[in-house]
């Protein structure tokens, strides 16, 4: 069981836009087909590398993920997002990125909470439920959820954690968008001391893995320059990934550190599996997930798992009680791990 366990989630993209090209995982079949509004086939095909800012956000709402995936027929996302969504990254074209996959651990069947956005999704990752939301809030709403979260339980249990958030101003959080990206900032009891001592600017995470003892349980919430969210191009993130891989490989606690990059939901863009049916929320669309610690050997995992897996498995590793009914039954991430 690993001393620390760091989680840093980035934004929307799906497997097999991102990792459907590497060896050995469930990947892209270029062969496949998804119909467009005229009924005409369109095929997956390679984005430029270089020119990865893309303007087109397809919908990702509730009703258009539901619309893509189809009853798991997986053939509405041209008709709902258009053509981009077929577009992938070859790994090929960022070498860089393949060599630290590569080093890693890949969960080719990690699959998105909610077949819907960011919020909700983030919100099954560290609370097992979404309050029953389906939509992103607005940027200026009142934070006014208020159920149990694993922070919570980290308290009562004398558990360290800190969540490091991109675009944070302690008086001035409503005006950054990036701040949909910590769920936590709508939970009033949060936003108060003593808890909000635990909330921190993204660039603090790098001094501290630096100068300072780690807590033991890590979020990482980057800013949108970071985040992978179109129209940010995606190599932004893929670097704020490696450096924040190389924070933490070069300490000398390495070894009892585990780090879980996943992504919180697929955008829009096209998967190919079909996420399996356990409940009116999903599981959602598959994404990436890899791991990474000084003792985890490289190589794919098969098994199913979204995110209250990641959620299951810090409970158990600091022996706390299992929150929401989806945590209860999707499988531990403590299985990626054997």
């Amino acid at each position: 069981m690993p001393k620390r366990i760091v989680v840093y989630t980035v934004e929307n993209h799906s497997f097999d836009q991102l990792l459907g090209t590497f060896p050995g995982v469930d990947g892209l079949n270029p062969n496949l087909a998804v119909p467009g509004p005229q009924g005409e086939k369109v095929h997956p095909f390679p984005f430029r590398w270089y020119s990865l800012g893309q303007f087109d956000n397809p919908d990702h709402s509730f009703q258009a993920i539901h619309e893509e995936w189809d009853q798991g027929k997986m053939d509405g996302f041209v008709r709902v997002g258009g053509r981009d969504t077929m577009g992938y990254y070859p790994l090929e074209g960022e070498p860089t990125w393949a060599k630290l996959i590569a080093t890693g651990r890949i969960l080719d069947h990690y699959f998105a909470s909610v077949l819907g956005p960011t919020f909700p999704n983030r919100l099954y990752l560290i609370a097992g439920q979404s309050g029953g939301l389906t939509a992103n809030p607005g940027l200026f709403s009142a934070a006014a959820l208020d159920f149990p979260t694993l922070f919570d339980q980290l308290e009562e249990h004398h558990i360290t954690w800190r969540y490091y958030i991109g675009g944070y101003r302690r008086h001035f959080r409503l005006l950054a968008k990036e701040t949909l990206f910590c769920p936590l900032l709508w939970f009033p009891r949060f936003n108060h001391k003593p808890r909000v001592t635990h909330l921190s600017p993204w660039p603090q995470f790098f001094e501290d893995a630096r100068n300072s003892e780690l807590d033991e349980v890590i979020f990482l919430a980057p800013g949108l320059p970071q985040s992978s969210h179109p129209p940010v191009p995606i190599t932004c993130a893929l670097h704020s990934i490696a450096r924040v891989h190389e924070a933490l490989a070069s300490r000398p606690d390495w070894d009892e550190t585990l780090l879980i990059v996943n992504f919180d939901e697929a955008g829009g863009f096209y998967d190919h599996v079909p996420p399996p049916v356990m409940d009116t929320m999903g599981p959602g669309m598959r994404v990436p997930c890899l791991l990474w610690s000084g003792g985890l050997p490289s190589g794919v995992v098969h098994d199913i798992y979204d995110h209250t897996s990641v959620l299951r498995y810090i409970e158990e590793n600091f022996g706390l009680p299992l929150l929401g009914e989806r945590t209860t039954q999707m499988a531990s991430l403590a299985s990626a791990l054997c």
